[in-house]
């Protein structure tokens, strides 16, 4: 799968270890302190409630991550992270309710975790293998319903369990449950092992932070195994919560480590990014100028002829337009919104025409004539809107265009609408509508996808266009959806505050 040999020798290792070790010792230790109960109610609830908070924690903070840095299969990770929240809770809440005894542990928050695991796990390996089918979805529906979920599961696993209870006895019972836990544990173990190569994979061939939501869930699996093969308040059961208490130290000291190293990173990156784009654009600006300057002189000279005054005039054009964007090259790294001095009333149709031409495209009042086929765009532009912004806006659709036409196909049908707002925040809208003739639709749709998510740089014009348009105080959206054989469907809606 991509990974350094050593690094899939010492991961395959580091999991076997982690069932093993645990387990032998385990044994060993049943064999000094024989049957001995060690009964810690008290104990045993703390450890519960830190390990809910740390299977919490690490889900928001892997949630947050992929809002920005999007990982394949982490979504399944979280729901995991999730669903062992919850199950922590449970196990607190099961042994303080009226009607069982005092003491009693449940087993039923571990048989659903195994199952689930076995689930969701291969889910993950599943999105990594195949991440241009990966939809957008809204998270925090899904997240909501993971943990209405586990709620609902763990309730009836423990009255399905009352059940078997009763009409099997406790010795069919408890035998069940564990053989639930030992089978898809170890399913589960296989497809954490193959998950995380496959995340050493898709990050170069080394280990990377969303490496660790799948390291946790594994320490989960190796509990349950634990408590499969050891009766409750046994040292072999209390192994178990020892390696949970162990899991909560290191852990939080790895993440905290690695938020700091991030954190100070991110900021040491921007600086630099800051300062350097600083000075390169005003030694850019320097040179641009030299360089007017010297055409300028050509273009007043009286023996210049009409041809070379010609490209004198568009090579001035060019650097001018060249020294915009190196001005303005800070505000695309902050993201800082431009000023009003730096935009004014532009006009939304000429923009588009403009753009139309600069994406090479030859158009007319009402059609577009692409190079490469017979492929006819329809502009409905007969209201014309005047909007706040500048000489980006013609860029912002430029490599609207080129973005799609480039990543996702060629055009088939375009139709393209200006649509002025009446609501009291004034905004005007323009609207275009591309078919775009693809291979595979199915594939491209999910590349799509990929592309305009949030903070996504995979589809650099695309990007570029969505950046633009926030610095100009507006909002664009991308949607897409298959409308016929071989065609994709491409929505984008830009909205502009009126002049």
């Amino acid at each position: 799968v991509g990974v350094r040999k050593n690094l899939a020798y010492g991961v395959t290792i580091f999991l076997s270890a982690l069932v093993v070790v645990p387990f032998v010792t385990a044994r060993i230790l049943d064999d000094i302190f024989l049957s001995t109960l060690f009964v810690e109610f008290g104990a045993n609830v703390i450890i519960h409630f830190a390990a809910a908070i740390l299977a919490g924690a690490s889900a928001y903070a892997f949630h947050e991550r992929i809002k920005y840095r999007p990982a394949p299969g982490q979504m399944w990770i979280i729901i995991l992270l999730l669903y062992w929240t919850i199950a922590e809770i449970a196990l607190i809440v099961l042994g303080i309710l009226p009607g069982y005894p005092l003491g009693y542990v449940s087993s039923i928050p571990y048989v659903c975790g195994a199952f689930t695991s076995a689930i969701v796990i291969p889910m993950s390996v599943r999105r990594t293998l195949n991440p241009q089918n990966q939809q957008k979805r809204k998270y925090s529906r899904i997240y909501t319903l993971t943990i209405l979920s586990s709620i609902s599961i763990i309730i009836a696993g423990e009255m399905l369990r009352n059940l078997i209870l009763g009409i099997f006895g406790p010795t069919i019972a408890t035998a069940a449950s564990n053989a639930i836990m030992l089978s898809f544990s170890y399913i589960s173990l296989f497809a954490i092992l193959t998950y995380v190569l496959l995340l050493a994979s898709a990050s170069g061939g080394r280990l990377s932070f969303n490496s660790l939501g799948s390291g946790l869930i594994a320490v989960w699996v190796v509990i349950t195994i634990l408590k499969a093969n050891n009766e409750a308040w046994t040292i072999g059961w209390w192994l178990a919560e020892i390696n949970m208490i162990l899991t909560i130290i290191a852990f939080t000291l790895i993440m905290v480590r690695l938020f700091i190293i991030d954190t100070n990173r991110a900021e040491r990156h921007e600086k630099r990014a800051i300062a350097f784009s600083h000075f390169i654009s005003e030694q850019i600006a320097l040179r641009q100028t030299a360089a007017i300057d010297s055409l300028s002189s050509i273009s007043m000279d009286p023996t210049t002829g009409d041809s070379v005054l010609g490209s004198v005039s568009n090579a001035m054009s060019d650097i001018s337009r060249a020294n915009e964007l190196s001005k303005f090259m800070e505000m695309f790294i902050s993201g800082t919104e431009f000023e009003e001095g730096q935009i004014g009333p532009v006009s939304l149709r000429d923009s588009l025409y403009a753009a139309l031409e600069s994406a090479g495209l030859s158009s007319t009042k009402d059609a577009v004539q692409v190079g490469e086929g017979i492929q006819s765009i329809e502009l409905k532009m007969e209201q014309d809107c005047t909007v706040q912004a500048n000489s980006f806006l013609v860029d912002a659709f430029q490599y609207t265009l080129e973005g799609i036409s480039k990543r996702i196909g060629k055009f088939h049908n375009v139709s393209i609408n200006i649509i002025e707002n009446a609501d009291p925040n004034q905004y005007c809208m323009c609207e275009m509508n591309m078919d775009v003739h693809v291979e595979e639709p199915d594939n491209i749709l999910g590349l799509f996808r990929r592309y305009v998510e949030r903070g996504s740089l995979d589809a650099i014009e695309l990007a570029y266009s969505k950046s633009i348009v926030r610095l100009l105080g507006g909002s664009m959206s991308l949607n897409a959806a298959i409308t016929g054989n071989n065609i994709v469907s491409i929505i984008v809606s830009i909205q502009l505050k009126k002049s």
